[in-house]
């Protein structure tokens, strides 16, 4: 196979799965692009970032950061709970790798320096558990705004 960035000839092993939706991107090279891109793009990072605590929270709920639960208004405990009764028939917290946490109003609404749009955003009410095929077909359709949030209070 040939990869599309660096154009060489590779094995089928050196190349992202199908399941990534990038199979014909070797991983050298995504490996690079994605390093590149939390480097250079503060945004990318920024919610790199937060997507990285956020799931460390789900996975160790006793070790949980206050700084995630006063993003998420709730405790690790209340948050587990509450995507719990979000789960559509089939998933559990042992199948995670097969859903993700989606937001109901994508992140790219908000603007990440105005911290009650991140602090909007990313409260608990705002996320569900979608499975991976649906959250990948939804993308960022929506039709609800910041304001929606902002409304509700969740950005005090």
């Amino acid at each position: 196979m040939t990869c599309k960035i660096c154009n060489l000839q590779k094995s089928q092993a050196e190349f992202c799965s199908k399941a990534s939706g990038r199979p014909d991107t070797c991983k050298a090279c995504w490996s690079a692009y994605m390093s590149d891109r939390y480097n250079n793009n503060p945004h990318y990072r920024h919610i790199h970032d937060l997507r990285r605590k956020v799931n460390h929270f789900y996975h160790s709920p006793g070790q949980g950061s206050k700084y995630v639960a006063e993003l998420l208004g709730c405790s690790a405990p209340e948050f587990k709970d509450y995507l719990t009764s979000k789960f559509p028939e089939g998933m559990t917290h042992e199948n995670r790798s097969l859903w993700h946490l989606d937001h109901i109003v994508p992140l790219h609404l908000g603007d990440i320096n105005n911290p009650q749009h991140v602090k909007a955003l990313w409260h608990h009410t705002n996320l569900q558990p979608l499975w991976a095929t649906d959250n990948r077909r939804k993308a960022c359709k929506t039709d609800k705004t910041i304001d929606d949030l902002l409304l509700k209070g969740l950005g005090s």
